[in-house]
């Protein structure tokens, strides 16, 4: 079904909506995954880890309901720059329910306490912000563009998002 998603069909719940309508496959990804749920990842350097945790304002942002999970990363160098972890740095993901009151409000706020401690949110997870300050920090985000046109020059294989992000900065 993952190379051929037009044969296949795959019943989608929605636990929100006690939905059980079947969709094609390949729309599976054109809708926020976990069913439910939101799930954001931000590297920190891990110099400022601690910090970064002990910063987050449990009074004006109390989410019994949310799981904050924290792992180490080490500097991922050798891969493209547009990586999430260009230092050595610990990685806080963090998972809520969607239907959580001021959810987007609280993930605006850890995207804000990330941006002050030098961090980078992960390219492929939840962004409640502007991601235009990420898109500014990473150096070869034209030359990404240039490859994206010369692989895909008929645009075939972004959605709609791939394709706002494609869009803010013009080569």
């Amino acid at each position: 079904t993952v190379l051929f998603p037009i044969a296949s069909k795959f019943p989608l719940l929605d636990i929100i909506n006690n939905s059980t309508d079947v969709a094609p496959m390949a729309t599976a990804w054109t809708h926020h995954s976990e069913y439910g749920m939101m799930y954001s990842a931000y590297a920190i350097p891990i110099s400022s880890c601690f910090d970064f945790i002990q910063a987050i304002d449990t009074s004006t942002y109390n989410h019994a309901i949310s799981t904050l999970l924290v792992r180490y990363v080490s500097a991922q160098e050798n891969t493209t720059c547009l990586t999430f972890a260009p230092t050595n740095s610990c990685v806080v993901d963090v998972y809520d329910l969607s239907t959580q009151p001021n959810i987007e409000k609280f993930h605006e706020y850890l995207e804000s306490l990330e941006h002050s401690f030098q961090g980078m949110s992960h390219w492929g997870k939840y962004y409640a912000g502007d991601i235009q300050r990420q898109v500014n920090l990473s150096k070869c985000y034209k030359e990404f563009q240039l490859k994206q046109q010369k692989l895909d020059p008929n645009n075939k294989f972004l959605n709609n998002y791939a394709t706002y992000l494609l869009s803010l900065i013009h080569i």
